[in-house]
Order: structure tokens, then C-alpha cells, then sequence
């Protein structure tokens, strides 16, 4: 991403700005409502008893202390930078493709006959 804003090749920003919204629904401050809990909610059966509430802890632990401030990072690094230095052009021409997408656009919207 800060290679892509370094570049200036980033997305087009009516498609960043929504975005935040998708980060911040991975953002939970309960670890058993995240999407990564999921996977522990249902653990097979043949899975010990202490094994399972063990494995349990251990996610909760995990999405807390790794997962949750990892994506608050990137919410961050998003709004602040990211998403500022997002295009406005929806369309965007590499210089050295430039002649060949106009003739493509002309061909496309040029139409001969309703000039005959």
C-alpha cells in the first residue's frame, strides 16, 4: 500500500471510501463476536473438553493482543494516508498505453455511420 501511494497508483477513491466501514466491522472489542472466532465456536466434538476451552482462550487472546490492534493500525494508516492520496479519476492511463486505449475509446464510441 505504501509503495502504491509512493507510486501514486492507488485506486480510485469512490471505490476506497468504502473501505473504512469494512475494517472497522473486523475492529471488535468482544474476541467471540470477530469473524476470526468463529472457526472456535464449533470445534469437533472428538476434541477433549480442555483442549477445546484452551484453544478458545488462546483465539481470544490472539484476536485481542494481535488481530484487533493490527486492524486499528490499518484503519489508521488508512484514513490518514491511504485514502487521501486515493486517484479522483475513476480512469487511469499508464503513459505508455496511452495512444492505444484512445484509439480503443474512439473505435468504441466513434460511430462512422451516423456521420454518412
Amino acid at each position: 500500500m505504501k509503495q502504491g501511494v509512493e507510486e501514486g497508483r492507488t485506486p480510485p477513491r469512490v471505490l476506497m471510501e468504502r473501505l473504512p466501514r469494512q475494517i472497522e466491522a473486523q475492529i471488535s472489542e468482544k474476541p467471540e463476536d470477530s469473524a476470526f472466532y468463529a472457526p472456535f465456536r464449533q470445534l469437533p466434538a472428538d476434541i477433549a473438553d480442555d483442549t477445546r476451552a484452551w484453544l478458545r482462550e488462546r483465539a481470544r487472546t490472539a484476536i485481542r493482543a494481535v488481530v484487533v490492534p493490527a486492524y486499528r493500525r490499518l484503519l489508521k494508516y488508512f484514513n490518514e494516508s491511504y485514502l487521501p492520496a486515493s486517484r479522483g479519476s475513476i480512469f487511469r492511463v499508464c503513459a505508455s498505453g496511452r495512444q492505444g486505449v484512445l484509439r480503443l475509446v474512439r473505435a468504441v464510441f466513434h460511430d462512422d455511420s451516423a456521420h454518412a
